[in-house]
């Protein structure tokens, strides 16, 4: 037998030796990926890519204000950007847009479902319900809509569970 040989054989009678090499290994990997300078992921791209998306809604907006279909449209680039930028004072003009377009088709179901998205993103989970299962009852055939209601039961009911939790505090 050679020294390699020898060694290998010793190593893996001794599980625990190698589960502490393993572990070793795994921890030095993990420090320095901590210990690495964050790079920015291209974040400014993204969001210089949704302000030119805004800006070219807001153009076609300008064009077609009677078009309920902008005001979503320009709405859904706002979200995108709270989503990006946390700007959460963009709530508001989402709010203005969908109010301006449910005066001009009040039961427009991808405006309902939208006011539903603003309400999730501002954690107002009931009246986010409220909204999407309102979208829900106009138009039942898309699944989106569905997969929203979802999201904000799932957080509605973590919300309240949250609360009774505190409660018995």
């Amino acid at each position: 037998m050679t020294m390699l040989e020898k060694f290998r054989t010793e190593i893996f009678k001794n599980r625990f030796v190698v589960l502490a090499i393993f572990i070793s290994g795994t921890l030095t990997i993990i420090a320095l990926i901590i210990a690495m300078p964050a790079k920015p992921r291209h974040a400014p791209s993204v969001s210089n890519a949704t302000d030119r998306l805004i800006q070219v809604a807001q153009v076609r907006l300008n064009k077609d204000q009677k078009n309920p279909k902008r005001q979503v449209a320009l709405c859904q680039l706002y979200l995108q950007k709270i989503r990006e930028t946390a700007q959460n004072g963009l709530y508001s003009k989402c709010t203005e847009l969908l109010d301006t377009a449910n005066s001009i088709e009040p039961n427009n179901s991808e405006v309902i479902a939208t006011q539903a998205s603003v309400s999730y993103g501002k954690h107002s989970f009931k009246e986010g319900l409220t909204y999407i299962e309102k979208a829900i009852q106009i138009n039942s055939k898309l699944a989106i809509y569905y997969g929203l209601k979802v999201m904000v039961r799932s957080n509605l009911a973590s919300m309240i569970k949250l609360s009774n939790h505190f409660r018995k505090w």
